[in-house]
């Protein structure tokens, strides 16, 4: 009786949130190992074992259960802490405008020079001038923000393909390049660069 007792517990604190789902399948566990006991002992004294099949049938299901909540709960969890990320860091990143020149750190020189939308499309045309030499760049170091919605878009392609995942620049070394983004609002949107160091925003 104690393992049906033991797996309708583990069944039931499956379908809690993180820690009581992770205690409902440490029960699973601890009720399918009482399960196998039971069974073996059962089996050699040939009494009924209904009770350790149902136990441990519930308990791998509550297993299973945990596991997909678990991973729910930590991809919600991921989801809530970028979005609360963005929210504060962004704000906070020194902000410029279309056609200002931006220094990155003492990398290099960003200006945007030019900004066209075409259905959802979003071309942010994009020009470096290097400061110094070896500097590593990628569009990954380039994302729209979006103030409205708080989302963050990576660009699909760069027209040219210098931009890309092994670019440097060096000193003096100049650089365009249009980076098309896919965006499903254009209102308040930001291209953002950021690196180890240096964040900035660029209003669109």
């Amino acid at each position: 009786m104690i393992i049906i007792v033991l797996a309708v517990i583990s069944f039931i604190l499956s379908f809690a949130p993180k820690i009581l789902s992770l205690i409902g399948g440490v029960f699973g566990l601890i009720t399918i190992i009482l399960s196998l006991v039971s069974y073996n002992k059962n089996k050699k004294e040939k009494t009924k074992m209904e009770a350790s099949i149902v136990g441990i049938i519930i308990s791998v299901i509550s297993i299973i259960i945990c596991i997909i909540n678990l991973v729910l709960s930590y991809n919600n969890y991921d989801k809530l802490e970028s979005k609360d990320l963005i929210e504060n860091r962004i704000d906070a990143f020194d902000s410029y405008k279309i056609n200002d020149e931006i220094n990155i750190g003492d990398k290099f020189n960003l200006q945007i020079n030019n900004v066209s939308l075409n259905g959802n499309k979003l071309s942010v045309h994009v020009k470096i001038t290097g400061m110094k030499d070896d500097v590593k760049i990628s569009p990954n170091n380039f994302f729209i923000y979006n103030i409205d919605t708080n989302e963050i878009t990576f660009a699909d392609k760069s027209d040219g393909q210098i931009i890309n995942y092994y670019s440097e620049i060096d000193s003096d070394e100049i650089v365009e390049e249009t980076l098309i983004y896919t965006v499903s609002n254009n209102s308040e949107n930001y291209l953002v660069y950021r690196d180890d160091v240096n964040s900035v925003k660029i209003a669109l």
